[in-house]
């Protein structure tokens, strides 16, 4: 190969490296039929992490083989894609223990298989409450807040047992008979499982459970909402959901900035922002940037900085929030609900979940086809609403449905 073609090989396995970066359509192809590219690629270690990335972030599904061949390189990683897609039985629970996200993962996967979690003092009060019908408790009077602190931090001193326990007593516990479940309408979950989501049975079944208990119960208020959907996530150990506090500040990463100048999308959040290509998505990310939104409950905007192009809420005003979406759906404003639900990102993870949980409550409708928080987020009121149509809602009028439900019941369903 002469020094000219040399340089021109370089140059295209530089721009293919870019490509993958940056997460461009097509490039996977583009590699695989090209033999040397293939060898490159895969036998570089470098390269072969890009790779490893560009399949599990953007569920190239036709390339998942390449996921189990590159298992042994990228672990870390690798468990974590499995778990995120609820297949548990082929991540290799020996790695789990040596990080700390891999402990809480093995504590998701102990609880669904009926084991007690690494957690001695969450062992103790989850076998008080699991026998508990859902809506009978509260998430913060039966895990205080020294034991919520620490399950939030991973903090394991073990000094800090003296103060996180909670002896619990007179729990009343209700006879009812509980429903089977046939997931007669299970499909209908794939409509929230959207581009860069993680396809996973176990969030179907986890969703389309909470879905049917709440399908027609009449008159819940948003605190009963709240509580059921807290309730419902303490089975998943690792994604423990409270609600901000005044002092809590939550960022969200649109775009990661490396090197000082390359922009990174973090494609959940990307891919329905207005315009077609990223220089496009920036440039009018930058143009809306440090422009709180006009909610005084809260205070959203778009900040622009060397880290990158981010959400960031913070200046919660909780018991406000919660008022002021009690009040929407007094006066039956459920677009308006979600809406303010969405910009306000008053939870520490899985506000939009909520959201779609609240919206399906009220209207029976799914949400589908789009991520409406990022719309919500970027776009103004007007805007959002014209997202909301026939093409995109799908109206549930038939559902199977959940009278009483413990956590117990729970884990036994879905096992």
């Amino acid at each position: 190969m002469s020094e000219e073609q040399t340089t021109i090989f370089d140059e295209l396995i530089n721009n293919t490296a870019k490509r993958l970066y940056t997460y461009d359509n097509n490039v996977l192809d583009d590699i695989f039929k090209n033999p040397t590219l293939t060898n490159i690629f895969i036998k570089n270690n470098n390269l072969k992490q890009l790779l490893f990335d560009y399949v599990i972030t953007t569920k190239s599904k036709s390339f998942y083989e390449l996921v189990e061949y590159f298992k042994d390189d990228f672990i870390e990683r690798y468990n974590s894609f499995k778990f995120y897609n609820g297949q548990f039985t082929q991540i290799d629970l020996k790695q789990l223990p040596k990080t700390d996200e891999g402990e809480e993962f093995l504590n998701t996967i102990l609880i669904f298989n009926t084991k007690k979690t690494t957690n001695e003092e969450f062992n103790y009060i989850f076998d008080k409450i699991k026998q508990l019908e859902i809506r009978s408790f509260k998430f913060n009077e039966v895990f205080n807040d020294i034991l919520l602190n620490n399950i939030r931090n991973n903090y394991k001193f073990k000094f800090m047992n003296i103060y996180q326990h909670k002896d619990i007593k007179n729990l009343e516990e209700k006879d009812f008979k509980l429903p089977n479940i046939s997931y007669k309408y299970l499909n209908l979950m794939d409509n929230y499982i959207l581009k860069y989501n993680d396809d996973s049975i176990l969030f179907k079944k986890w969703f389309y459970i909470l879905l049917s208990y709440v399908y027609d119960k009449k008159d819940l208020s948003f605190n009963d909402l709240l509580t059921i959907f807290f309730n419902f996530n303490i089975l998943f150990y690792h994604k423990l959901i409270t609600q901000n506090k005044k002092d809590d500040c939550l960022i969200t990463y649109i775009y990661f900035k490396m090197n000082g100048e390359e922009y990174k999308p973090n494609l959940r959040y990307t891919i329905d922002l207005p315009f077609n290509n990223h220089n496009d998505k920036i440039r009018y990310l930058k143009s809306i940037s440090n422009k709180p939104r006009n909610f005084k409950e809260f205070k959203t905007e778009i900040k622009n900085d060397d880290k990158g192009i981010y959400f960031n809420t913070c200046e919660y005003k909780p018991e406000e929030i919660n008022k002021r979406c009690q009040d929407y759906i007094n006066l039956k404003k459920y677009d308006s609900l979600i809406y303010y639900i969405f910009n306000s990102q008053f939870l520490n993870r899985s506000t939009c979940l909520f959201g779609y949980f609240v919206y399906f409550y009220f209207t029976h409708q799914i949400l589908k086809n789009k991520y409406f928080d990022i719309i919500a987020l970027t776009q103004d009121f007007v805007k959002f609403k014209e997202y909301i149509n026939n093409d995109n809602v799908v109206l549930v009028k038939e559902f199977e449905k959940i009278d009483n439900i413990n956590l117990d019941y729970i884990i036994d369903i879905i096992n």
